[in-house]
């Protein structure tokens, strides 16, 4: 359900205004893949995706942690679902005004964005890395 809200924001954003179109693909594809990636890890590890981060590095610690009930996970988790929103309220004059530091919350919301796009990257290299493990180890297992 998150995902289709959040694709269908982006896709409204990229609708009104053409320069965020490659911007909201990337984005809208990287949340897709990530979802299909943290639950084949989880069938595949016989692990849930949120469990067993003390391997991440220390930035990607940081926002897991608590269930990303941290700052550093709030900010992310508030540029997850607010980016699209004020991409596609960059294009509307009444929500510039209607919303009391329009400017300041859209940068926070991007930076924050960006924080989530580094554990999705983290999370779907996490599951490129145990399929090809598994793999090597189906194929080690063939020749013997």
């Amino acid at each position: 359900a998150d995902n289709i809200l959040r694709t269908t924001c982006w896709m409204a954003a990229a609708a009104n205004n053409p320069s965020y179109r490659i911007v909201a693909s990337i984005i809208m594809s990287l949340e897709w893949i990530t979802m299909v990636s943290t639950q084949l890890h989880a069938t595949q590890s016989g692990t849930h995706w949120k469990t067993s981060r003390e391997n991440d590095p220390w930035l990607l610690q940081k926002i897991f942690a608590n269930n990303f009930r941290t700052p550093l996970g709030t900010w992310c988790i508030y540029g997850l679902f607010t980016a699209p929103i004020f991409a596609y309220g960059s294009e509307h004059q009444e929500l510039l005004t209607w919303i009391p530091l329009f400017g300041f919350c859209k940068y926070l919301a991007y930076t924050g964005r960006f924080l989530s796009m580094l554990a999705e990257v983290w999370l779907i290299v996490g599951y490129m890395s145990l399929a090809i493990e598994q793999d090597r180890h189906s194929d080690n297992n063939k020749k013997s």
